[in-house]
């Protein structure tokens, strides 16, 4: 069997004293990372992302600490390079950046004074911009957004030859504008940008199927761009229902939205149901499809998360270590 890394995602508007508590429970528990997204403006209280990371980085001392993702041309890229160099040297090279260009909230980008319709050109120049800052002794860039010449930034990224860059997205999801439009997503962009910029691709709502087709396109389109991408990381960002059976697993899950939709007729193609032994089946098809990281989003019996993660831990990640 396929060896599996296992990832928490869960460290949304938690209080100093529970983050540190959640943290240092997940690296007690076994599991590989701790992740933490970011959402800044109209969808519900929110934590800033950096700074929750760099706190839970403080609190252990083994586990990758990881955003996902971080919604890329709403920061200056300058300051990102600054950001997360100082944080893997803090960490001693346990970070990992997961960038989007984000999309599905129009109204968050009319705070930050950019256009949507701009924000996947804007993430390809700054991770153009943020390689440069990081890998080159002095660094000189001209493009769409970004201009600069003559820009040291010190000290360098412990990691060489920089900190993992994963790159998130869904090749062809679903999206609304600002009048509620429905439209549809890339269904090449993402994949592109894993191919071209990214250590690792980290997609989520798919299917064992779409998922290995989208493994498919990754390496092609690197292959023809003429890209060694044989270090990539393939990540899942999933959610899981652990429950006494398949059944109540499911029903469980009907009618939760995800981005404000109820997705209830996708789930069992999306996402991770079931007693463990189902999850391990279910799970066993992704790695079987190129997954070797799974980013879990948990709820467990009656809701109860810790006796969820305990599950995972003991039941379900043995399986694949």
């Amino acid at each position: 069997m396929a060896k599996v890394g296992f990832g928490i995602f869960g460290m949304r508007n938690r209080d100093a004293e529970d983050l540190m508590t959640f943290a240092r429970r997940i690296e007690d528990l076994g599991f590989d990372g701790l992740w933490s997204g970011e959402s800044p403006t109209n969808r519900g209280p929110s934590m800033d992302n950096f700074a929750t990371l760099c706190f839970a980085t403080a609190a252990t001392k083994r586990i990758t600490i990881g955003s996902n993702v971080t919604l890329l041309p709403l920061h200056n890229p300058a300051w990102v390079a600054k950001q997360w160099g100082t944080l893997d040297i803090l960490s001693k090279g346990r970070t990992v950046i997961t960038v989007g260009p984000g999309g599905e909230y129009p109204l968050q980008f009319d705070a930050f004074g950019v256009k949507v319709e701009e924000r996947g050109k804007r993430t390809d120049e700054c991770l153009d911009v943020i390689k440069n800052l990081w890998t080159e002794p002095t660094s000189n860039y001209h493009g769409q957004f970004f201009n600069f010449e003559g820009i040291t930034m010190e000290p360098k990224p412990l990691t060489k030859p920089h900190p993992p860059i994963w790159v998130g997205g869904r090749p062809g999801g679903i999206q609304f504008d600002r009048q509620g439009n429905r439209q549809f997503k890339s269904r090449t962009a993402a994949v592109k940008r894993a191919a071209k910029y990214g250590d690792g691709w980290c997609p989520l709502y798919m299917t064992v199927e779409s998922y290995r087709d989208s493994v498919r396109a990754v390496k092609e389109y690197a292959k023809e761009m003429g890209r060694d991408i044989s270090h990539m990381r393939w990540a899942y960002n999933v959610s899981i229902w652990i429950r006494d059976n398949y059944e109540e697993a499911m029903q469980a899950a009907a009618g939760t939205l995800r981005y404000g939709r109820d997705l209830s007729s996708r789930i069992e193609g999306y996402d991770i149901l079931g007693a463990p032994k189902d999850c391990i089946e279910k799970i066993e098809k992704f790695a079987d499809a190129g997954v070797d990281y799974l980013i879990l989003h948990v709820n467990g019996p009656d809701g109860d998360l810790d006796k969820g993660l305990q599950i995972i831990s003991k039941d379900i990640m043995p399986h694949f270590q």
